[in-house]
């Protein structure tokens, strides 16, 4: 599944990116790389990385 593909707007890939912050940021002690490699080992392309610092607008 290519959910960047399903997103074909910049807003839409906004709102994917502040959600998964959202999550992220309500895990405590979330490890970033393992957050990182979840998309992967699920077979999801995001090309959106899960962390609690991700910056949403770029």
């Amino acid at each position: 599944m290519n959910v960047h593909a399903g997103a074909n707007s910049r807003d839409m890939r906004q709102s994917i990116c502040v959600c998964l912050k959202e999550v992220a940021n309500g895990i405590l002690n979330l490890n970033d790389d393992h957050a990182a490699a979840l998309p992967g080992l699920c077979g999801v392309k995001l090309n959106i990385p899960i962390s609690k610092s991700t910056d949403c607008t770029k």
